[in-house]
């Protein structure tokens, strides 16, 4: 009697496998079983008659079973309450009427999280609407837990009154966070590359930004303007700037014919507008230029004397670049200044370099690997890589901004120490 039993439920569940159904097949809750961890909006919502909203909704695997996002058993999201109904919330994008979104890990193991996003499509009509979905994994169960009910208000927008739309959009707003030297000395004529970061503080995200020259400035008769410019814009930064976070321009100054100090002074422009108080202050001593170059001594050697000298500040640690798929999730690291040290984060020397030779590091999801071509060695902490000589230029030699980005400057040599680390909130490989 059971066997034939057995038959019967094998035969319904191939049936329904082939309408598409999911059908619970010898399995139990304890295996798989889910608990629900972030909703977008706590479940509940509000949306205008057609408009279109992504919803997140992250779940912990706390059964006992590896789910996966493809093959047999595969985990997604299905309408529910009742199953497999057609809802108005649709936009199209979902895998059928019936089942919305796979979850998108390729492996989720028991304890770790599982996210599902998908999109939603408010109807033409107004009113509350309780739309229920449920985990399952394909043809095999129901997850238990994986029940959840979006609370949904579709209501008309309130319109903007005329007296209030001209305080909608604000200008944008930034502070200066950093620069590479608050102080240069430079020979006439000579050119010097910096870095400034800006943080934005306003509201508004940033769709583009530049820094430039203000007209006084260019006007003052004084200039420190390089062959890298486009007239007056220094350089023009690339993404978007949300509010809090920060931009950071690189740029070249060249220092003016006059001897003495003069101050550079650069502003900062974003969504097409100078933001007020956004500027770049730098002294720049120039010498062996106009009014002392007849005086300056002869160089019987002919060599040439060093034309840049960066005055002392505090070390700042700075994020230079993601470590992602632009240089194939890898750094390869050299100096061609002088002998380097492989450390890792407490300070444990784990290999000494000469100058010119080079590293492979990266992040492999747990542990960091190096490989100095003796093979992949690894460490439980972040790597540093140390040049022997103080401010020695180390070189990232598998990133080029002028290839990936169609930028005018390489931008791949960082002077003093380079750091591989691995961000855990935002899970990602940062060179600092």
């Amino acid at each position: 009697m059971r066997c034939y039993w057995q038959k019967i439920v094998s035969g319904f569940a191939l049936f329904a496998l082939a309408l598409g159904f999911v059908v619970p097949v010898d399995a139990s809750a304890a295996a798989l079983s889910a608990l629900r961890v972030t909703t977008t909006g706590s479940g509940t919502l509000s949306m205008a008659p057609g408009e279109v909203k992504t919803v997140v909704v992250t779940f912990q695997n706390s059964g006992t079973t590896t789910w996966k996002n493809d093959g047999a058993g595969y985990i997604s999201l299905y309408t529910h309450g009742p199953k497999y109904r057609k809802s108005v919330f649709d936009p199209g994008s979902w895998l059928s009427p019936t089942q919305v979104k796979r979850m998108r890990e390729s492996t989720v193991a028991p304890g770790s999280v599982a996210t599902i996003g998908f999109d939603l499509h408010a109807p033409a009509t107004t009113g509350t609407y309780a739309e229920t979905f449920a985990l399952a994994s394909e043809s095999v169960a129901w997850i238990d837990g994986g029940e959840f009910t979006l609370n949904i208000t579709v209501k008309q927008p309130t319109p903007v009154s005329s007296s209030s739309s001209t305080s909608v959009t604000t200008a944008p707003t930034a502070k200066l966070s950093l620069v590479s030297a608050n102080r240069l000395s430079l020979k006439a004529g000579k050119s010097a590359m910096l870095t400034a970061g800006f943080t934005n503080t306003g509201t508004a995200s940033w769709t583009s930004h530049t820094l430039i020259a203000p007209d006084v400035s260019m006007a003052s008769g004084t200039s420190f303007a390089n062959s890298s410019w486009n007239g007056n814009v220094l350089t023009t930064g690339t993404g978007t700037i949300k509010p809090g976070a920060t931009a950071y321009l690189t740029f070249s100054v060249t220092a003016p014919k006059a001897n003495g100090i003069h101050t550079a002074k650069f502003q900062l422009t974003a969504n097409g507008e100078e933001v007020d108080d956004a500027f770049v202050e730098i002294p720049i001593e120039v010498t062996g230029g106009a009014g002392s170059v007849l005086d300056a001594p002869v160089n019987e050697e002919g060599e040439e004397a060093e034309s840049v000298t960066y005055v002392d500040e505090p070390t700042m640690r700075v994020g230079v670049l993601i470590v992602d798929e632009e240089t194939d999730n890898q750094v390869v690291i050299t100096s061609t200044e002088g002998d380097y040290e492989v450390r890792d984060i407490d300070g444990n020397l784990l290999a000494e370099m000469q100058v010119g030779e080079k590293v492979t590091a990266a992040f492999d999801g747990t542990r960091y690997i190096f490989d100095r071509g003796e093979g992949s060695e690894r460490s439980s902490t972040g790597l540093r890589f140390i040049p022997k000589e103080e401010n020695a230029v180390m070189t990232v030699t598998n990133f080029d901004r002028r290839v990936t980005r169609s930028s005018s400057f390489a931008d791949n040599t960082f002077r003093n120490i380079l750091e591989i680390r691995h961000n855990d909130v935002k899970d990602r490989v940062w060179l600092i």
